[in-house]
This record gives structure tokens, sequence and C-alpha cells, in this order.
């Protein structure tokens, strides 16, 4: 729908210097738990030794001078597994994320 849109040339006057769309791209917090939710969880232990749960994503947004946005894409940051070395995060998103532009 989004696609549609811009080919109809509906957000063109909006264009940032007459030819560009303004696309933010951010991670946020959606869940957080205090205890092991799923696999997939990410985890975070304070300077308290008090371990937390939780799920964030990664969203990229068509973002309009009068303050209307769109979400372009979503991608949730997440493990893979309950093995890791490194856990997920915004770059690796943004990694899958851009594969389909």
């Amino acid at each position: 729908m989004v696609r549609e849109l811009i080919e109809k040339k509906v957000f063109h006057k909006w264009h940032l210097l007459g030819k560009y769309h303004v696309v933010a791209i951010d991670g946020t917090g959606v869940n957080s738990y205090t205890e092991k939710h799923c696999d997939k969880c990410l985890t975070k232990t304070s300077k308290s030794g008090k371990q937390a749960w939780f799920h964030n994503v990664l969203e990229a947004k068509l973002v309009l001078p009068n303050g209307l946005s769109i979400s372009l894409g979503t991608e949730w940051i997440e493990n893979d597994s309950s093995e890791y070395d490194k856990q997920d995060c915004e770059l690796k998103a943004f990694d899958r994320l851009s594969e389909g532009w």
C-alpha cells in the first residue's frame, strides 16, 4: 500500500530538498519481563545483579513534516537460541531489515 502511495506521488509535496523521502530507523522496547518469557528473549543484568528479559524491535518509518509517520518495515531483535556468544542487536537487525530493500 505504501509503495503505491509513493508511486502515485501522494507524499511528493513533503520531499526533503524536493526529491528525498525522510526515513527514520530506530529500535524500541516492546515488552519486558521479570522472568524468562521465551528462548528468543534478550537479557540484561543491572549493576545490582538483577536480571531482566525483554523484546525489542527495529522500525523503519517514512516521516512527514506534518507529524505523520508510516511504517515501512519491522525487524524483531531477538536471540536465535538460548545459547549464544553475543546477543542480537540493532545493527544486526538493520542488516536483516535492509536486505529486502
